[in-house]
């Protein structure tokens, strides 16, 4: 199934995410959360973020397991108002609205298919 093997995170598509917060993120709490933060036993980390504002950050995931954004921000205890992906892999999701999709072009299937598992 095409739907799994770009969407399971052993596959290591970056998956990009903007985080709006209702507290501000510093840049330490963010290098934390490169090297990784254990929780219940579970590692989660993300691979790299950049700042928009210090209430808005992206970030980039490459496992993205199940509500992993989520809960490293309740882990350092930030108000998540609002987390929206706007990325996986090559393929931008801008003008794709919530519960809705689009077919992916020929190249962009190439692409996830000669990606797979590459680091």
């Amino acid at each position: 199934n095409f739907g799994k093997i770009v969407s399971h995170p052993s596959s290591e598509f970056e998956k990009e995410y903007i985080a709006d917060t209702g507290d501000q993120i510093s840049e330490e709490t963010l290098k934390e959360m490169i090297k990784g933060v254990r929780i219940n036993g579970e590692l989660y980390r993300i691979k790299s973020y950049s700042f928009k504002t210090p209430y808005r950050v992206s970030l980039v995931l490459v496992e993205g397991k199940n509500r992993e954004i989520r809960n490293i921000f309740s882990h350092y205890r930030i108000k998540l108002k609002k987390l929206q992906r706007v990325r996986i892999g090559c393929v931008k999701l801008t003008g794709i609205l919530p519960g809705t999709y689009r077919y992916l072009g020929e190249k962009e299937v190439k692409w996830f298919l000669e990606n797979r598992g590459a680091k």
